[in-house]
Protein backbone atom coordinates (compact mmCIF):
# COMPACT_ATOMS: atom_id res chain seq x y z
CA UNK A 1 0.00 0.00 0.00
CA UNK A 2 1.63 3.26 -1.24
CA UNK A 3 0.13 6.47 -1.41
CA UNK A 4 0.42 9.92 -2.68
CA UNK A 5 3.16 11.47 -1.53
CA UNK A 6 3.51 15.23 0.44
CA UNK A 7 5.92 17.25 -1.31
CA UNK A 8 6.46 20.33 0.84
CA UNK A 9 8.98 22.76 -0.66
CA UNK A 10 9.55 25.82 2.43
CA UNK A 11 12.05 28.01 2.95
CA UNK A 12 13.03 30.62 6.09
CA UNK A 13 11.53 33.53 4.46
CA UNK A 14 8.61 31.79 3.66
CA UNK A 15 8.79 31.52 -0.40
CA UNK A 16 9.15 28.07 -2.47
CA UNK A 17 12.77 27.22 -3.24
CA UNK A 18 14.21 24.87 -6.02
CA UNK A 19 17.33 25.70 -6.56
CA UNK A 20 19.52 25.20 -2.93
CA UNK A 21 17.28 23.14 -0.25
CA UNK A 22 17.65 20.44 2.08
CA UNK A 23 15.84 17.34 1.05
CA UNK A 24 14.26 14.94 3.82
CA UNK A 25 12.62 12.17 2.68
CA UNK A 26 10.12 10.14 5.10
CA UNK A 27 9.00 6.65 5.14
CA UNK A 28 6.05 7.14 7.27
CA UNK A 29 2.54 5.64 7.72
CA UNK A 30 -0.82 7.22 7.14
CA UNK A 31 -0.67 10.24 9.43
CA UNK A 32 0.40 11.60 6.82
CA UNK A 33 -2.74 11.79 5.23
CA UNK A 34 -4.73 12.76 8.27
CA UNK A 35 -6.44 8.73 8.59
CA UNK A 36 -9.49 8.70 7.55
CA UNK A 37 -10.60 12.33 9.45
CA UNK A 38 -10.68 15.46 6.90
CA UNK A 39 -7.67 16.97 8.82
CA UNK A 40 -6.52 20.27 6.75
CA UNK A 41 -2.97 19.86 5.59
CA UNK A 42 -1.99 22.69 7.30
CA UNK A 43 -2.62 20.70 10.46
CA UNK A 44 -0.32 17.95 9.67
CA UNK A 45 2.76 17.36 11.16
CA UNK A 46 5.14 17.81 8.16
CA UNK A 47 3.27 20.94 7.10
CA UNK A 48 3.77 22.60 10.30
CA UNK A 49 7.78 21.49 10.43
CA UNK A 50 8.17 23.38 7.37
CA UNK A 51 8.68 26.86 8.46
CA UNK A 52 10.34 26.40 11.96
CA UNK A 53 13.13 23.60 10.30
CA UNK A 54 13.77 25.90 7.78
CA UNK A 55 14.24 29.11 10.16
CA UNK A 56 15.88 26.26 12.02
CA UNK A 57 18.42 25.57 9.54
CA UNK A 58 18.64 29.21 7.95
CA UNK A 59 18.14 27.77 4.60
CA UNK A 60 14.83 26.12 2.61
CA UNK A 61 13.37 22.77 3.30
CA UNK A 62 11.42 20.30 0.95
CA UNK A 63 9.79 17.21 3.00
CA UNK A 64 8.69 14.64 0.79
CA UNK A 65 6.57 12.33 2.85
CA UNK A 66 5.74 8.78 2.00
CA UNK A 67 3.59 6.21 3.18
CA UNK A 68 5.25 2.98 3.55
CA UNK A 69 3.64 -0.71 4.22
CA UNK A 70 5.98 -3.65 4.89
CA UNK A 71 5.16 -5.79 1.46
CA UNK A 72 8.38 -7.18 -0.38
CA UNK A 73 8.36 -4.63 -3.05
CA UNK A 74 8.90 -1.09 -0.59
CA UNK A 75 12.87 -2.23 -0.99
CA UNK A 76 12.42 -1.23 -4.91
CA UNK A 77 10.12 1.04 -3.96
CA UNK A 78 11.65 2.97 -1.56
CA UNK A 79 15.02 2.55 -4.20
CA UNK A 80 13.24 4.65 -6.86
CA UNK A 81 11.87 7.06 -4.35
CA UNK A 82 15.46 7.89 -3.83
CA UNK A 83 16.38 8.02 -7.01
CA UNK A 84 13.98 10.42 -8.12
CA UNK A 85 14.11 12.70 -4.93
CA UNK A 86 17.89 12.44 -4.14
CA UNK A 87 17.87 13.16 -0.37
CA UNK A 88 20.01 14.36 1.88
CA UNK A 89 18.18 12.74 5.06
CA UNK A 90 16.30 9.92 5.17
CA UNK A 91 13.69 8.76 7.98
CA UNK A 92 12.36 5.35 7.99
CA UNK A 93 10.24 4.56 11.16
CA UNK A 94 9.42 1.21 11.97
CA UNK A 95 5.77 1.16 12.39
CA UNK A 96 4.44 -0.72 15.56
CA UNK A 97 0.88 -1.31 13.90
CA UNK A 98 2.60 -3.04 11.14
CA UNK A 99 3.23 -5.92 13.39
CA UNK A 100 1.80 -4.85 16.77
CA UNK A 101 -2.04 -4.36 16.30
CA UNK A 102 -3.98 -7.03 15.98
CA UNK A 103 -7.47 -6.75 13.85
CA UNK A 104 -10.63 -8.78 13.74
CA UNK A 105 -10.95 -8.30 10.47
CA UNK A 106 -7.39 -9.37 8.98
CA UNK A 107 -7.84 -12.77 11.03
CA UNK A 108 -11.33 -13.45 9.84
CA UNK A 109 -10.08 -12.88 5.79
CA UNK A 110 -7.27 -15.03 6.61
CA UNK A 111 -9.28 -17.86 8.02
CA UNK A 112 -12.86 -17.71 6.58
CA UNK A 113 -12.04 -17.70 3.03
CA UNK A 114 -14.13 -15.35 0.71
CA UNK A 115 -17.01 -15.05 3.52
CA UNK A 116 -14.34 -13.76 5.59
CA UNK A 117 -13.34 -10.99 2.87
CA UNK A 118 -16.87 -10.11 2.92
CA UNK A 119 -17.13 -9.65 6.67
CA UNK A 120 -13.70 -7.79 7.08
CA UNK A 121 -14.53 -5.80 4.03
CA UNK A 122 -17.89 -4.53 5.46
CA UNK A 123 -15.97 -3.92 9.11
CA UNK A 124 -12.79 -2.04 7.75
CA UNK A 125 -15.32 0.38 5.84
CA UNK A 126 -17.38 0.61 9.52
CA UNK A 127 -13.76 1.52 11.16
CA UNK A 128 -12.89 3.60 8.10
CA UNK A 129 -15.91 6.26 9.02
CA UNK A 130 -15.10 8.71 11.27
CA UNK A 131 -18.75 9.17 12.46
CA UNK A 132 -19.01 5.46 13.21
CA UNK A 133 -15.64 4.60 14.55
CA UNK A 134 -14.90 7.24 16.65
CA UNK A 135 -17.50 7.15 19.21
CA UNK A 136 -17.39 5.37 22.64
CA UNK A 137 -19.74 2.70 21.83
CA UNK A 138 -18.32 1.80 18.85
CA UNK A 139 -14.45 1.58 19.96
CA UNK A 140 -16.01 -0.43 23.56
CA UNK A 141 -17.86 -2.84 20.75
CA UNK A 142 -14.57 -3.11 18.86
CA UNK A 143 -12.76 -3.71 22.02
CA UNK A 144 -14.64 -6.29 23.12
CA UNK A 145 -14.59 -8.24 19.98
CA UNK A 146 -11.28 -8.37 19.67
CA UNK A 147 -10.65 -9.35 23.23
CA UNK A 148 -13.31 -12.43 23.05
CA UNK A 149 -12.68 -13.19 19.47
CA UNK A 150 -9.22 -12.54 18.74
CA UNK A 151 -7.45 -10.75 16.05
CA UNK A 152 -4.50 -11.08 14.19
CA UNK A 153 -1.88 -8.52 12.92
CA UNK A 154 -0.85 -7.57 9.17
CA UNK A 155 2.60 -8.93 9.29
CA UNK A 156 4.45 -10.99 11.67
CA UNK A 157 7.73 -9.74 13.27
CA UNK A 158 9.73 -11.54 10.98
CA UNK A 159 8.17 -10.52 8.21
CA UNK A 160 8.80 -6.81 9.10
CA UNK A 161 12.52 -7.40 9.73
CA UNK A 162 12.95 -9.50 6.65
CA UNK A 163 11.60 -6.39 4.64
CA UNK A 164 12.97 -3.84 6.64
CA UNK A 165 16.52 -5.00 6.00
CA UNK A 166 16.13 -4.96 2.70
CA UNK A 167 14.69 -1.47 2.54
CA UNK A 168 17.68 -0.76 4.59
CA UNK A 169 19.92 -2.34 2.92
CA UNK A 170 19.00 -0.97 -0.46
CA UNK A 171 18.56 2.60 1.10
CA UNK A 172 22.92 2.40 2.14
CA UNK A 173 23.57 1.98 -1.16
CA UNK A 174 22.98 5.75 -2.00
CA UNK A 175 26.05 6.89 -0.07
CA UNK A 176 25.06 10.57 -0.16
CA UNK A 177 21.84 10.33 1.51
CA UNK A 178 22.12 10.00 5.40
CA UNK A 179 19.41 7.71 6.94
CA UNK A 180 17.73 7.49 10.53
CA UNK A 181 16.00 4.36 10.88
CA UNK A 182 13.67 4.84 14.31
CA UNK A 183 12.91 1.29 15.66
CA UNK A 184 8.91 0.30 16.99
CA UNK A 185 7.40 2.07 19.86
CA UNK A 186 4.22 2.14 21.38
CA UNK A 187 1.11 -0.20 21.19
CA UNK A 188 0.98 -1.28 24.35
CA UNK A 189 -2.78 0.85 24.56
CA UNK A 190 -3.73 -1.80 21.92
CA UNK A 191 -3.57 -4.96 24.47
CA UNK A 192 -6.82 -6.30 24.96
CA UNK A 193 -5.54 -8.39 28.05
CA UNK A 194 -2.05 -9.33 30.10
CA UNK A 195 -1.50 -12.53 27.54
CA UNK A 196 -1.83 -9.76 24.51
CA UNK A 197 0.17 -7.24 26.31
CA UNK A 198 2.92 -9.49 27.27
CA UNK A 199 2.89 -10.72 23.52
CA UNK A 200 2.96 -7.25 22.37
CA UNK A 201 5.88 -6.48 24.32
CA UNK A 202 7.77 -9.27 23.34
CA UNK A 203 7.04 -8.92 19.84
CA UNK A 204 7.79 -5.25 19.50
CA UNK A 205 11.42 -6.04 21.39
CA UNK A 206 12.11 -8.92 18.75
CA UNK A 207 11.70 -6.03 16.05
CA UNK A 208 13.45 -3.67 18.10
CA UNK A 209 16.45 -6.05 18.77
CA UNK A 210 16.66 -7.35 14.92
CA UNK A 211 17.07 -3.82 13.49
CA UNK A 212 19.34 -2.28 15.85
CA UNK A 213 21.76 -5.24 15.40
CA UNK A 214 21.07 -4.63 11.59
CA UNK A 215 22.23 -0.85 11.93
CA UNK A 216 25.17 -1.22 14.00
CA UNK A 217 26.63 -3.59 11.48
CA UNK A 218 25.70 -1.18 8.93
CA UNK A 219 26.94 2.33 10.57
CA UNK A 220 22.80 3.62 10.21
CA UNK A 221 22.02 6.06 12.94
CA UNK A 222 19.27 4.06 14.90
CA UNK A 223 16.76 5.69 17.47
CA UNK A 224 15.24 2.33 19.70
CA UNK A 225 12.16 2.84 21.36
CA UNK A 226 13.38 3.31 24.84
CA UNK A 227 14.84 6.64 23.01
CA UNK A 228 11.50 7.16 21.53
CA UNK A 229 9.66 7.47 24.26
CA UNK A 230 11.92 9.74 26.36
CA UNK A 231 12.14 12.40 23.49
CA UNK A 232 8.37 12.39 23.83
CA UNK A 233 8.07 12.90 27.32
CA UNK A 234 5.15 12.16 29.65
CA UNK A 235 2.86 14.00 27.37
CA UNK A 236 0.17 11.35 26.59
CA UNK A 237 -0.27 10.89 22.38
CA UNK A 238 -3.13 13.05 20.97
CA UNK A 239 -5.08 10.72 18.72
CA UNK A 240 -8.67 10.38 17.17
CA UNK A 241 -11.52 8.73 18.29
CA UNK A 242 -10.14 5.90 16.42
CA UNK A 243 -7.45 5.67 18.73
CA UNK A 244 -4.77 4.84 15.76
CA UNK A 245 -4.48 8.48 14.12
CA UNK A 246 -3.24 11.79 15.52
CA UNK A 247 -5.63 14.38 15.52
CA UNK A 248 -4.66 18.11 15.11
CA UNK A 249 -3.13 18.41 18.54
CA UNK A 250 -1.29 15.26 18.17
CA UNK A 251 0.23 16.35 14.81
CA UNK A 252 1.02 19.97 16.67
CA UNK A 253 2.99 17.44 19.61
CA UNK A 254 4.87 15.62 16.93
CA UNK A 255 6.11 18.77 14.93
CA UNK A 256 7.05 20.31 18.21
CA UNK A 257 8.78 17.08 19.80
CA UNK A 258 10.87 16.12 16.59
CA UNK A 259 11.58 19.78 15.33
CA UNK A 260 15.19 19.82 17.36
CA UNK A 261 16.22 15.95 16.46
CA UNK A 262 15.37 16.89 12.82
CA UNK A 263 17.32 20.19 12.73
CA UNK A 264 20.50 18.07 14.33
CA UNK A 265 19.69 15.43 11.58
CA UNK A 266 19.75 17.41 9.00
CA UNK A 267 22.89 19.17 9.81
CA UNK A 268 24.70 15.83 9.97
CA UNK A 269 22.92 14.71 6.62
CA UNK A 270 24.62 18.44 5.30
CA UNK A 271 28.09 17.36 6.75
CA UNK A 272 27.40 13.70 5.37
CA UNK A 273 26.71 14.76 1.87
CA UNK A 274 29.58 16.99 1.67
CA UNK A 275 32.14 14.68 2.92
CA UNK A 276 32.55 16.45 5.92
CA UNK A 277 33.35 14.26 9.40
CA UNK A 278 30.31 13.95 11.03
CA UNK A 279 32.39 13.52 14.62
CA UNK A 280 31.95 17.75 14.20
CA UNK A 281 28.30 17.54 14.59
CA UNK A 282 28.07 14.89 17.00
CA UNK A 283 24.55 14.57 18.73
CA UNK A 284 23.50 16.87 21.29
CA UNK A 285 21.08 15.44 24.39
CA UNK A 286 17.95 16.79 22.84
CA UNK A 287 19.12 14.38 19.91
CA UNK A 288 17.79 10.97 21.08
CA UNK A 289 17.09 12.31 24.53
CA UNK A 290 18.32 9.01 26.84
CA UNK A 291 21.63 7.85 23.91
CA UNK A 292 24.07 6.17 26.08
CA UNK A 293 27.11 8.51 26.42
CA UNK A 294 29.19 5.76 24.12
CA UNK A 295 26.91 6.51 21.93
CA UNK A 296 26.75 10.61 21.88
CA UNK A 297 30.67 10.12 21.70
CA UNK A 298 30.66 7.73 18.89
CA UNK A 299 28.57 9.16 15.94
CA UNK A 300 27.15 6.51 13.13
CA UNK A 301 29.15 6.35 9.90
CA UNK A 302 26.63 5.25 7.28
CA UNK A 303 27.85 2.36 5.09
CA UNK A 304 26.75 -0.74 3.36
Amino acid sequence: MYAISRVIPFDASGRADYCSRVRILGLLNSNIHGGDARLAEDVLFPSRMRGPLAAALGEPVEITAKVAWPTANLPRVAARWVSEIHPELIVFPISSFWFLYESVPVRLERELGLVGRFIAAGSLKAAATPWLAHNSPFQSFRRGVQRRVGGKSYFEPAQVIDVATATIRSLVREERAYLVVIGPSGGDDWATDAPSARRIEARRAQVDDAMAKLCRSLHVEYWDGSAMSRMRGMQPRSLQGDRLHLDAEGHRRTAEQFLDPIAALCRRAQAHAGGVSSRALAPTAYDIQGRSERALSQPPRQGR
